[in-house]
């Protein structure tokens, strides 16, 4: 927990009032990437905000399977020193990035955490190693990788939380996590009476599309649950929750290699510990292709109240309708983002963004009322509800949209993954690459009219033909369908 260093009262409760936050960074780094280029990103970083408290590093930023640079830590009288563990220019390249490292987390009084390279001890027996370089410059500590579904007396003593002083004086506790040794740390390893402020992971390629799940967190919305499990599994940072290693407010800040890094709160992707109707959020978060950077206050951090969108569906007699399908997101924009109804009808968006989003609603043969919808969703309104009739369509008409009289042949979005507009002067067939007919819509001629299209389940991806029959010729355009 946070403990100010004081010297006088008066000036620990200057310090508390006004400066209790902590600045954290993590480094973007991407392939091709050669170990100069970690010290010019790390250097370009400092220069951007020299007020940083401490920054990470990827997993394999100095040494993964592209680098097999070998460095070898001695610890002389609690003074760890480094030194390359064979003359090959690769490891000379990483200790020299190391001790460069040393010089700007000096100068400027920064934690530094480079990310991992490969250690040799004096037995020659390679780690995964991650140096934690302390704002005097020295190397505090090497943490070493965790073992998956074992202990290691060689590893074992490392497994511990560890502090960050930030150049206003507060302490805060944090634990390090290399890629998915997360999973093992829980059932391996008690923790200790105290827990992490803050969850630190250096990972590379332990989850499967960072990219998308940093789009998820990074939103303004609470993450898409499925989502999130999917790529990301929650229950691998859950147990160092549900064991005391970290509180289920602490900020976590994730750097992947090769991809991006992103930051949330651990309650946040976890839904059992997220408060009801809030969401913790940064004080500040800078994201740029080479870096983020947030400021939080760990002990007591920022939550905004989560503004909801709730859909309800139901047919003609009242009756709640499930798997009604939603393509949503902000106005003006191609819905990106997608859900259904649940077994009561019901369907509910939330987000901490005051905005304008956009529905779209589809139902395989269905006629839905409205099947679009716009609304905004604000703190003077923090809960909209919407409800739509739901009713079966012998034609699959859809609805009728003021269009020109000589409205053309298009498909929106087009390429698309769920459902799309198909808006015709006439009957509209579709045929897949073969030739075969996959769907008429609209057997008899009502133009000018618009038709959601949602191919179900037993429609493959691939190339599509759209054919439209008029009295003047006939349209045809390509639709690409990405399941």
């Amino acid at each position: 927990m946070k403990k100010l260093i004081a010297i006088i009262v008066l000036v620990t409760i200057l310090s508390f009032s006004a400066f209790t936050d902590i600045k954290i960074a993590a480094l973007t780094l991407t392939e091709p990437y050669g170990v100069g280029d970690f010290v010019t990103a790390l250097d370009a970083l400092i220069s951007a905000d020299t007020t940083i408290d401490l920054i990470l590093g990827p997993a394999e930023a100095l040494g993964g399977d592209s680098n097999k640079a070998r460095i070898i830590f001695s610890d002389t009288s609690g003074i760890i020193t480094l030194a390359p563990a064979d003359t090959f220019t690769r490891s000379r390249e990483v200790y020299n990035a190391l001790v460069a490292a040393k010089t700007l987390a000096e100068r400027y009084e920064i934690t530094i955490i480079p990310g991992t390279l490969w250690e040799v001890d004096t037995n020659y027996r390679c780690f995964e190693s991650a140096p934690i370089i302390g704002p005097d410059g020295e190397i505090a500590r090497v943490r070493r990788k965790a073992h998956q579904y074992v202990t290691d007396p060689l590893v074992d003593p490392g497994i511990r939380l560890d502090t960050v002083i930030t150049r206003d004086g507060d302490i805060y506790t944090y634990m390090l996590s290399i890629t998915n040794e997360s999973r093992d740390l829980a059932p391996l390893y008690s923790a200790f009476d105290d827990t992490a402020d803050i969850l630190l992971i250096a990972t590379r390629r332990w989850i499967t599309d960072f990219a998308g799940v940093v789009d998820v967190i990074e939103a303004g919305c609470p993450p898409d649950w499925s989502y999130i499990s999917a790529y990301f599994p929650p229950s691998e940072i859950e147990g160092l929750v549900d064991n005391g290693w970290a509180r289920p407010e602490a900020p976590i800040v994730i750097d992947c290699f090769d991809r991006v890094a992103a930051a949330d709160f651990t309650a946040n992707l976890l839904p059992a510990y997220r408060p009801i109707d809030e969401w913790f959020i940064y004080r500040d978060y800078i994201a740029t292709s080479d870096w983020i950077i947030v400021t939080c206050e760990p002990d007591s951090p920022l939550t905004k109240s989560v503004l909801k969108a709730v859909i309800i569906a139901h047919d003609t007699l009242g009756n709640p309708v499930e798997s009604v399908y939603i393509n949503y997101g902000p106005a003006g924009e191609i819905p990106s983002r997608s859900g259904w109804t649940d077994e009561y009808g019901i369907f509910t968006f939330t987000t901490c963004a005051e905005d304008s989003y956009y529905f779209l609603l589809s139902a395989d043969s269905c006629i839905i009322e409205p099947e679009e919808t716009t609304i905004f969703v604000g703190y003077d309104a923090p809960a909209c509800t919407i409800e739509v009739t739901v009713m079966l369509d012998t034609v699959y008409y859809v609805g009728e949209s003021n269009l020109p009289k000589n409205v053309e042949l298009s498909a929106q979005p087009n390429p698309f993954n769920s459902a799309c507009r198909i808006t015709a002067p006439g009957p509209v067939e579709i045929y897949d690459i073969n030739g075969q007919l996959v769907r008429a819509i609209r057997e008899s001629p009502l133009p000018n009219r618009s038709t959601i299209w949602n191919p179900g389940k037993d429609i493959g991806s691939g190339i599509y033909l759209l054919r439209c029959t008029t009295e003047a010729e006939p349209m045809e355009i390509k639709l690409i369908y990405l399941k």
